[in-house]
């Protein structure tokens, strides 16, 4: 019914998404404490995941895409010096038509990768990723 927040003034009330302040004068606070005597226990408070970078560089997709033996050490190493397409993207290229695949082509030989970029989102996920697993990725990748 309850969750702690990150503030140690303030509960969360799941019922109706109010944030109750630590006031001894408000009825919510007192509500609160009597559901606490009752032997009741808050959920935890659970951090939001960290914002999803809005670009990469290559070399951050690159060590990411190895690191996760999507690609071999060569073909990022290829990838990072001269935008050369790895053979698992590659093989999602061939299947767009060649005006698409031209344009994810060019797309692939930037130095950076936004996270908006529609050809980008739509190679992930022809790949299997969701839209949370590209969220995770750009966020691991970010830290390379």
């Amino acid at each position: 019914m309850y969750r702690l927040t990150q503030s140690d003034t303030t509960v969360h009330r799941l019922t109706d998404n109010a944030f109750i302040p630590f006031d001894g004068g408000n009825r919510d606070y007192q509500e609160y404490l009597e559901w606490l005597a009752e032997g009741n226990e808050p959920e935890p408070y659970v951090a939001p995941p960290p914002p999803v970078p809005q670009s990469i560089t290559r070399r951050q997709c690159a060590i990411e895409l190895r690191e996760r033996t999507l690609i071999t050490p060569q073909e990022a190493l290829d990838m990072t010096k001269y935008g050369e397409v790895p053979a698992m993207v590659a093989t999602l290229l061939q299947s767009m038509t060649e005006s698409d695949r031209i344009n994810a082509e060019t797309d692939f030989a930037a130095d950076t990768y936004l996270r908006s970029n529609a050809l980008l989102n739509q190679i992930m996920t022809a790949s299997g990723a969701s839209e949370e697993d590209i969220d995770d990725f750009f966020r691991s990748a970010e830290e390379r």
